[in-house]
C-alpha cells in the first residue's frame, strides 16, 4: 500500500518555476496518488477596502480568476501524464484556508515550498509553513 494517496500541493501560480509541483508529480506517478493544486488570494481588510475605489471592490475576484487560469494551465500537462489532478483557489488567510482544505478533503500529505518568493519573513520558513 502506498503511504500517501491524496496530496495537496500549495503553490504560487505566479512563479515561473514550480519545484514543489515537480516533486509532487514525480511522487504521484510513482505511487498513483491524486493531486490537488491550490493557490490563495488574501481577503482584503477594512483598511484596504477604504483605500480601494468602489470600482476596485471586485479585485479579489479578479485575482482569484487570474490564479485559477494559471492553475488550469499547470494542471493540463499533468493530466496528460495520466495523473488525477484538480485545482482550486482559496480565498482568505492562507494557513487557515489550507487547513480547512485538508480537513474537508482528507488530504494525507501537504507539499509546499518553505517560503514564498514574496515573503516578508526573514529566515528559512515563512508564516504559513
Amino acid at each position: 500500500m502506498c503511504p500517501f494517496q491524496n496530496i495537496l500541493v500549495v503553490i504560487d501560480s505566479s512563479d515561473s518555476q514550480q519545484p514543489v509541483l515537480d516533486r509532487a508529480v514525480e511522487y504521484s506517478l510513482k505511487h498513483q496518488a491524486q493531486l490537488t493544486l491550490v493557490d490563495s488570494v488574501p481577503e482584503f481588510g477594512w483598511a484596504q477596502k477604504l483605500v480601494l475605489s468602489s470600482e476596485s471592490e471586485h479585485l479579489p475576484d479578479l485575482l482569484a480568476c487570474e490564479k485559477s487560469d494559471r492553475l488550469r494551465k499547470l494542471v493540463a500537462p499533468i493530466r496528460r501524464r495520466g495523473i488525477k489532478v484538480k485545482h482550486r483557489v482559496l480565498v482568505g488567510r492562507s494557513s487557515l484556508e489550507i487547513t480547512k482544505q485538508v480537513l474537508r478533503n482528507k488530504h494525507d500529505l501537504v507539499m509546499k515550498a518553505a517560503k514564498g518568493r514574496h515573503s516578508r519573513q526573514t529566515g528559512f520558513l515563512g508564516t504559513t509553513a
